[in-house]
């Protein structure tokens, strides 16, 4: 089927906003990289937001938008979806605004890992919104471990990007390169795993996409560049390699989700029609 570019936009941008507060909580539990998480929580902020609005480009009509924000008690994907974006932009500017307060350290920690555990939930919701039995090769749990992987890495290595940035130490660095070797690892496992789950002649059929683009670039990459930070944090460049291969492996496995989603539209807009009147008609 087409494949629905706002929606890849959304849940990348969004995703990866999401996985910049994990690494955030990280940092603040870890004591690493303390000058970019102000910045950081911004950028993360600006990515939800950016988000947000292509999801609502993707919704096209102005009663559709209305519609979806009124039947937030729903409990749709999209409703969880929307949810989740308001409360993750409300946390991550709270905590950017707690950075530039003195005295606040303990506050600043606890929403730090308020926004971690709402990161991984955002993360995780991306991805299960899509599980729907209609849809065969979407019908299975990997795929919203494959957003979590996918937006945790691609949040890791910009959280790691900004440290590096603001010239954090290599020790900082290291300890955060084995955090992002973990997540690039998840990412990895993941995406072979929603290939070997989903259908081989399906991704078969679209080997250079999935191999290639989201498996190869997107997650390969990432756990070679986390590995190398872990090993020796004094080259930095590699930091913009794992983002750069996260970033593309997160397009390269949503746009081949809805190549293998045919016929997935037309069920999306049926299951919200029946969820309250959440699309109308």
């Amino acid at each position: 089927m087409e494949i629905q570019w706002p929606l890849v936009l959304f849940s990348l941008l969004a995703g990866t906003g999401a996985g910049t507060l994990v690494f955030i909580g990280i940092s603040e539990l870890t004591n690493t990289a303390a000058k970019a998480r102000g910045i950081a929580a911004w950028v993360a902020a600006g990515l939800i937001v950016v988000g947000g609005l292509a999801s609502i480009a993707h919704l096209g009509k102005p009663d559709h938008v209305m519609n979806a924000v009124s039947n937030l008690g729903s409990f749709s994907g999209i409703s969880i979806e929307l949810i989740f974006i308001g409360v993750s932009f409300v946390v991550a500017v709270i905590y950017a605004v707690l950075v530039r307060r003195e005295g606040s350290e303990a506050a600043r920690k606890a929403v730090g890992v308020i926004a971690a555990v709402i990161g991984l939930l955002f993360c995780w919701a991306l991805g299960s919104s899509y599980v729907i039995a209609s849809r065969p090769l979407w019908a299975v749990q990997t795929l919203p471990l494959s957003y979590f992987g996918s937006g945790l890495a691609s949040g890791g290595f910009l959280f790691l990007a900004l440290a590096a940035a603001f010239k954090s130490e290599a020790a900082e660095l290291k300890k955060l390169g084995l955090f992002a070797l973990i997540v690039a690892a998840i990412e990895l496992i993941a995406f072979v795993a929603y290939g070997a789950l989903s259908g081989a002649p399906a991704i078969a059929d679209n080997a250079l996409l999935f191999w290639g683009g989201a498996v190869v670039v997107g997650a390969v990459v990432p756990v070679i560049s986390g590995y190398l930070i872990y090993r020796n944090a004094e080259k930095t460049t590699l930091v913009y390699a794992g983002l750069v291969g996260a970033l593309v492996g997160g397009v390269a496995f949503r746009a081949l989700m809805w190549v293998l989603g045919s016929g997935y539209l037309s069920s999306f807009f049926d299951v919200a029609a029946n969820s309250r009147g959440l699309y109308p008609f």
